[in-house]
């Protein structure tokens, strides 16, 4: 469920206020810097950097895919999916599954 919430609040709420008054590309941009740069509180020890890219990278196609469909559904499957794949990677490898 965090990846559809933070759908509704990252593309929803702040790429959609900010499309009002700015390029959608800009919009976009702007929304997934402030996507990536929240996840910086979350993170700890080696990384930072690259996980930091990778959530802006992520940010960004889950902002255009948005702005492309507008429809707030198909980025947040995306994300849950992203996320769900990341968890069970993170399972399998922890379980030895993997």
């Amino acid at each position: 469920m965090v990846g559809p919430g933070e759908e509704l609040l990252f593309r929803g709420l702040v790429q959609g206020t900010l499309r009002e008054s700015l390029h959608p590309a800009r919009a976009i941009v702007l929304a997934s810097a402030l996507f990536a740069s929240i996840h910086l509180f979350s993170l700890s020890g080696e990384g930072k950097l690259v996980y930091i890219g990778i959530a802006f990278v992520l940010a960004l196609v889950l902002g255009a895919a948005y702005e492309y469909t507008d429809n707030l559904t198909v980025p947040a499957v995306i994300h849950g999916t992203y996320n769900a794949v990341q968890f069970a990677g993170v399972y399998l490898s922890s379980t030895g599954g993997l």
